[in-house]
């Protein structure tokens, strides 16, 4: 799944404007059972039950949480701690201190190329202590087109690590739509479908910390989510439906939507991404 930033966009979007008519969710032994009825903006209705194991729709990303930069520096600062434990004191004394939201280091050696050689190692421990903060609560970082790097969720992992969680909904979309169902006509039930989800607001990314950012399991399970957190549920059902269509996040500072490489219709706006045309795909239904 490939990831896009853009500072502007105005667009023609594949489906819009779909309405939730009916939500349901009940328990039932292990399982909790789900019913969505909607229109899409052609007056189609449609009609989704499933069934999610409930194991398998709360033990997921409990490691997700708001970000948090005090907890990661903490983390990192422990790293470098251990890694400066190691050190042998005949050579080499460290001292490594959190100053408000710096780290200093402090090195006593009898040589200059004792100090580089542990300065440069522990600059090497925080980045693996960094990243793996990052990877362990589900962050990655970006560079926004203002050339700020700043901390999101890990849109793409979400998606992909969602597959059992969301397989009941592919199964439930493959029902209700047949065999003999185009590319167009799934893409379209399942946009119209995420579209009709109630929206919760998300703030603008460069500063939210992913606070309002919900996995498939958990927007699916409140039945509201903001467009980040759509268009995430969005590409995991559709790469389950559709896994030969090539698919891309489209990222706003407010906003986010797909971009799906299928044959494009007179009146949709496009975008072409090496050598590839891809139609946008708006999850959120227009306020």
């Amino acid at each position: 799944m490939k990831r896009m930033f853009l500072t502007m966009l105005c667009t023609i979007c594949l489906t819009c404007h779909a309405e939730q008519l009916n939500y349901e969710r009940t328990t039932a032994g292990n399982q909790v059972l789900f019913n969505y009825i909607w229109q899409d903006s052609q007056n189609q209705r449609y009609d989704l039950r499933f069934a999610i194991k409930k194991s398998t729709l709360f033990t997921p990303f409990r490691e997700f949480l708001p970000f948090d930069q005090t907890l990661m520096d903490r983390h990192i600062l422990m790293a470098l701690r251990q890694k400066a434990a190691t050190a042998n004191p005949r050579d080499v004394r460290i001292e490594v201190q959190q100053l408000g939201s710096e780290l200093n280091m402090k090195f006593r050696a009898a040589s200059q190329a004792t100090i580089d050689q542990w300065h440069q190692a522990l600059n090497q421990q925080a980045d693996v202590a960094r990243a793996d903060y990052l990877h362990k609560h589900y962050y990655v970082t970006f560079e926004t087109p203002l050339q700020q790097n700043l901390v999101k969720p890990d849109h793409v992992r979400f998606a992909l690590e969602s597959a059992e969680i969301i397989q009941p909904v592919i199964n439930a979309f493959r029902t209700m739509l047949g065999e003999n169902a185009s590319p167009r006509d799934i893409v379209t039930a399942v946009a119209s479908w995420v579209q009709s989800i109630p929206y919760d607001t998300l703030e603008d990314r460069t500063t939210s910390s992913g606070s309002g950012f919900s996995p498939p399991n958990t927007l699916i399970y409140e039945n509201q989510g903001d467009c980040d957190s759509k268009a995430v549920l969005t590409a995991a059902i559709l790469h389950g439906l559709l896994p030969y269509v090539d698919m891309m996040y489209v990222f706003l500072p407010e906003h986010a939507l797909l971009a799906i490489s299928i044959p494009w219709q007179e009146g949709e706006q496009i975008i072409t991404h090496q050598a590839l045309e891809y139609v946008y795909l708006e999850v959120v239904t227009p306020r």
